[in-house]
């Protein structure tokens, strides 16, 4: 094919499949679609940097508005509303089209609304794109009543920031501990107990039925037990689904996201779906995945660019994951699916590590304030089925000397 390609959404993955793309100069017309009117951007620095004032606009873009032109980019403002197959089009909001050749679905996710009465209030708030950190930012002050619905990495990256702005911060999750799809029972209590350390109000088991307001602004917080939390400003941060519309309106295939193969081509085999949006087969025996994680999203974009450049790479490599909090640089290599048992050790200043089997092999490792570590277990997961748990246990969980023992 030698006709244009087009990207929907400039977020992490689109904007790599756009950068790769024009690296490898195919010599055809390359358009990026980007939903949002700034120039595309970082997303983690929103609850952390950006959040806190370490960080102004200008700092999160990928590039300088310079690249895309002098890359051959055309970046372009817009809302994809529907793709025509038979005709290769794709149709915005402003009633125009862009044919296509090939097309790559880089639509991310949608954060989930609660269903209760009041979350339109005035002060309940979610955390997706940059206006809504903006207005987050300059809410945020000392004493401020914060509640956070959800413990998931957002919620948590934002109740940090809002203590250390010296807000009144209490977290609502529903269910039995902190970042449960994220991490093991052991790191979910480590971090959940740093936030406590913190400051935080944690409140597990704790479900949300209603936001109440005065005069059209929030004021409570009212849970299933019938308690009422006087507040002053709210996020609800319970996760994101796949941004699957405008490929399930195409026909697509759908199932937790948008159905793609190892080169990240969808039932289609001219439209290709990225990020957040696609679930893709994981190498490491796990099934179908879809990966929320820059990195992933990153490797998405190169893949993707690769395999219409006729040069496929591998398929996605070890997933990596990470989050700043309370002052603890959690990361993590591997994924907690499947996973058998789990191992903990406490280390030198503060830090902490746990370790997950898969089948009696290890396969993934959570770090806290330990770098060194987590760079050692990226290398050894990389080439992963060589340490089992009696392995490292024997080795008393030192993982540098269970990796040098099996090479001696």
């Amino acid at each position: 094919m030698s006709g244009p390609i087009v990207i929907v959404g400039a977020g992490h993955a689109g904007f790599q499949a756009a950068a790769s793309l024009a690296e490898a100069n195919l010599g055809r017309r390359l358009v990026l679609v980007n939903g949002e009117d700034v120039a595309p951007y970082q997303r983690p620095p929103l609850s952390k940097a950006y959040l806190s004032a370490k960080a102004d606009v200008g700092s999160l873009a990928f590039r300088l508005p310079s690249f895309y032109e002098t890359s051959g980019i055309e970046l372009t403002t817009g809302t994809a509303v529907g793709i025509d197959r038979a005709a290769q089009a794709l149709h915005l909001a402003d009633g125009s089209a862009m044919d296509f050749d090939n097309l790559i679905l880089a639509c991310g996710g949608r954060a989930r609304r609660l269903p209760v009465p009041g979350a339109e209030l005035d002060g309940v708030f979610r955390l997706t794109r940059l206006s809504d950190a903006t207005v987050l930012r300059d809410r945020l002050r000392g004493g401020l009543r914060v509640a956070i619905v959800g413990a998931g990495f957002v919620g948590l990256e934002f109740a940090s920031v809002a203590t250390a702005a010296g807000c009144v911060v209490t977290v609502l999750e529903a269910g039995t501990r902190a970042a449960a799809r994220a991490l093991s029972p052991l790191m979910s209590a480590h971090l959940g107990q740093r936030h406590v350390d913190a400051g935080v109000d944690m409140r597990l088991g704790a479900s949300v039925t209603a936001f109440e307001g005065i005069d059209g602004r929030l004021a409570t917080v009212v849970l299933a037990s019938g308690e009422r939390l006087d507040v002053d400003l709210v996020l609800v941060a319970i996760g994101i689904d796949a941004e699957t519309s405008l490929a399930a309106n195409a026909g697509l295939e759908i199932d937790n996201g948008i159905v793609v193969d190892s080169q990240f081509r969808t039932s289609a085999p001219n439209i290709m779906a990225i990020g957040d949006c696609c679930t893709v087969t994981w190498a490491g025996g796990v099934g179908r995945v879809r990966l929320e994680s820059v990195q992933s999203a990153t490797e998405h974009g190169r893949i993707v660019a690769a395999a219409l450049a006729g040069r496929p790479v591998p398929a996605i490599g070890l997933p990596l994951f990470w989050s700043e909090q309370v002052g603890v640089m959690l990361q993590i290599a591997g994924l907690s699916l499947g996973i058998d048992d789990w191992l903990d050790c406490h280390l030198p200043n503060g830090a902490y590590a746990v370790f997950g089997f898969r089948q009696d092999r290890l396969a993934v490792c959570e770090t806290a304030q330990a770098p060194s570590l987590h760079m050692l277990s990226r290398r050894i997961l990389s080439a992963p089925g060589s340490i089992t748990r009696s392995h490292l246990v024997r080795h008393e969980l030192n993982l540098k000397a269970a990796s040098a023992d099996l090479v001696a």
